[in-house]
């Protein structure tokens, strides 16, 4: 073979491969186009290289058929972005609420029945015996509401924003308005059952106005109530006995001789006589902390309380009865100047249960008994075309809804001469149905009629 066929040969075996690393760099130049015609579908990439790539003749099945790709892809992209950007469409769909905004919601405050007196802004404290400290219970209104039925005075004090009751007491008679040591417009004053936590519990408070002018606008107003409350409330006295005498024991401290020592608890009735305490369901005496059993329970009058010691102490006595908020709480100081001694307390009864007052008048009348007897009179004037005894017979048959509407319906129609008590703490209404005018008479006759108790 000659060397020109070799060199031809060599020159044809070589042409493939030339042509193999052209049509190479060819798709190699054809990846760039790709991503500038995608780009250039959302307004990015330049065409001048695309324009190139046409203008330099490059038709090769392989960079056509991955530009024409690319195109198509970047078409449906375009076409999936404009659906994504369109809201999808549903169903009208409607969900019944359930709770209605809208709705009014009524709150109970047991003030419905009640008128505001007085109102005043300031800030009250609470005494601390433990700490022996004042304490800030809050600052707010401080307000005397009196009852538009039975006519009492409390005195009510709520917290600003989160209105928490940090005071919820009667001004009873008993209490005493001091100046603060030091102050023209604070008030200091002692509870013996502010309900304001919810149980009953004795309390040293005080207030403090912005000015002297508030603090006597106060004290005028809270001097009112204490004397309209004091015909409205039922006192009683009650007497504690004491007696003492020294026993054959050896003395714990040298010039201190052993002593028994024993107290008991009674009422006095209209004459200043003694009568066993029975409108106390039990008395708790706190003794001092030295005591073995320094708090000592007794549920039969008279209460006596029996111990042996050789100390003078002060004790409190709680005496409660069946009422909420009923505990009284009394000071007694036990001392052996005398063999027998007596102390007399004034307590004030602010709402007691027609079961309370049948106990109480077993030592006299009650300020209302009058006054009630007077309308009772003048109701049994009247003529009445109803049997009233058939009428309470029947009220007591109904249930507790069907109570709830003829109280209301008491209360809508009822004139100046009924006689009523609501008793909120207890939870009880009582009536004279013979103070009842005759047309709400006739009104309960036939609510009763109409629920099958009374024959029409």
């Amino acid at each position: 073979m000659s060397a020109e066929n070799d060199n031809k040969s060599l020159e044809e075996v070589k042409a493939p491969e030339a042509k193999a690393e052209e049509t190479q760099e060819t798709a190699t130049d054809a990846k760039p186009v790709t991503s500038s015609s995608v780009f250039s579908m959302f307004g990015g990439g330049a065409k001048k290289e695309k324009k190139e790539d046409e203008d330099r003749g490059d038709n090769s099945g392989s960079a056509k058929a991955q530009r024409e790709a690319a195109a198509a892809a970047a078409a449906a992209a375009a076409k999936d972005g404009e659906e994504d950007d369109q809201a999808p469409e549903s169903d009208d769909v409607h969900f019944e609420p359930v709770i209605h905004l809208t709705e009014k919601v009524e709150t109970k405050t047991n003030e419905e029945m009640e008128e505001q007196v007085f109102k005043m802004r300031a800030k009250l404290f609470k005494y601390v015996a433990e700490t022996r400290e004042w304490k800030e219970r809050g600052t707010g209104d401080v307000r005397l509401l009196k009852h538009r039925e039975n006519g009492k005075t409390r005195l009510v004090m709520r917290r600003d924003k989160t209105l928490k009751v940090c005071a919820n007491h009667y001004v009873v008679p008993e209490m005493k308005l001091s100046p603060n040591v030091g102050s023209d417009r604070s008030w200091v004053w002692n509870v013996v059952a502010d309900v304001s936590e919810g149980e009953p519990e004795a309390l040293t408070l005080a207030i403090r106005f912005a000015n002297s002018d508030n603090a006597n606008q106060f004290k005028d107003a809270f001097l009112k109530a204490q004397k309209e409350n004091e015909s409205l409330f039922k006192k009683r006295k009650i007497k504690v006995i004491t007696e003492q005498h020294n026993i054959d024991k050896p003395a714990v401290n040298e010039g201190f001789p052993m002593k028994e020592w024993t107290v008991e608890i009674y009422i006095l009735d209209q004459d200043g006589k003694e009568k066993p305490a029975r409108c106390f369901t039990k008395a708790v005496y706190h003794l001092h902390p030295s005591f073995a059993n320094p708090v000592q329970t007794f549920t039969e009058p008279p209460f006596k309380c029996t111990n042996e010691g050789w100390g003078e102490f002060e004790m409190s006595i709680d005496l409660f009865t069946t009422e909420k908020g009923g505990k009284q709480t009394i000071i007694h100081d036990l001392n052996f100047a005398a063999a027998q001694y007596e102390n007399i307390h004034t307590l004030t009864f602010k709402n007691p249960s027609q079961a309370l007052q049948a106990i109480l008048r077993e030592t006299g009348p009650l300020p209302s008994d009058e006054e009630r007897k007077a309308k009772k009179a003048d109701g049994g004037k009247k003529k009445k075309t109803f049997d009233i005894e058939k009428l309470a017979d029947g009220l007591v048959k109904l249930g507790e809804d069907d109570l709830l509407q003829v109280i209301q319906m008491i209360h809508d129609h009822k004139d100046d001469g009924t006689y009523t008590q609501n008793n909120i703490d207890a939870g009880e209404f009582s009536v004279d149905l013979y103070t009842l005018p005759e047309s709400l008479v006739k009104m309960l006759w036939d609510y009763l009629v109409k629920q099958g108790i009374l024959n029409a």
